[in-house]
C-alpha cells in the first residue's frame, strides 16, 4: 500500500488517530482497551458477542499486552513523516507496482482506507486482479463469503 496522507483518512477517523498519538490515548488503549473496543466502528455488519470476544481475547489483560494496539496506529506514517514504516511502505508500493507476481486486491465498498489516491495507485499495479467486496476497513469481517469466492475464482484463473 502507498503511504498515507492525512487526507486519505475519512474525516471522522482522523481525530481518533490523532488521539491515539497522545498520552491520554495511550492510557485509554493500555488500560481501557480503547482500540479493540472500537472494532465495531470499522465493520459494517453487527459483530456477534462471540466474535467481539475473540477479537478482544489476546488483549484481555490491561497493560503491556495491549501494546501492539497502540504501537500500530502510532507507526502509520502521515504526511511527511520520515519513519522506517514509511520507507518500507514506499519500497513495497514500488515493488508491487512493477513485479510480475499475481496480486488479488479486495476493494472494500464503500471502503475506508484504500480509496481515492491510494486506490488509484493500487489499480496501476502490474498483474492485478481487483475484486469489490462489501466492507469498510475489516473486509474479512464484513464479507467473508465474497472474499472466499473471489479467492477461489482467482486461483482457478491464475492456474489457467
Amino acid at each position: 500500500m502507498p503511504p498515507f496522507e492525512w487526507s486519505d483518512w475519512p474525516a471522522e477517523v482522523r481525530p481518533e488517530f490523532e488521539y491515539l498519538r497522545t498520552a491520554e490515548g495511550e492510557h485509554a488503549v493500555l488500560e481501557e482497551n480503547y482500540f479493540v473496543n472500537n472494532v465495531q466502528q470499522a465493520v459494517l455488519r453487527r459483530l456477534s458477542a462471540a466474535e467481539l470476544a475473540e477479537i478482544a481475547r489476546p488483549y484481555a489483560d490491561p497493560g503491556e499486552g495491549r501494546r501492539p494496539t497502540i504501537t500500530w496506529p502510532r507507526s502509520v506514517p502521515f504526511g511527511d513523516d520520515r519513519t522506517p514504516t514509511r520507507e518500507l511502505l514506499e519500497r513495497q508500493a514500488e515493488w508491487m507496482a512493477t513485479n510480475p507476481v499475481p496480486k488479488l486486491h479486495f476493494r472494500g465498498v464503500p471502503g475506508a482506507l484504500a480509496t481515492g489516491r491510494r486506490a488509484a495507485a493500487i489499480s496501476k499495479w502490474s498483474n492485478l486482479t481487483e475484486v469489490a467486496v462489501t466492507g469498510l476497513h475489516w473486509t474479512p469481517e464484513d464479507d467473508p463469503h465474497g472474499i472466499g469466492s473471489a479467492v477461489n475464482t482467482w486461483i482457478k484463473e491464475i492456474r489457467g
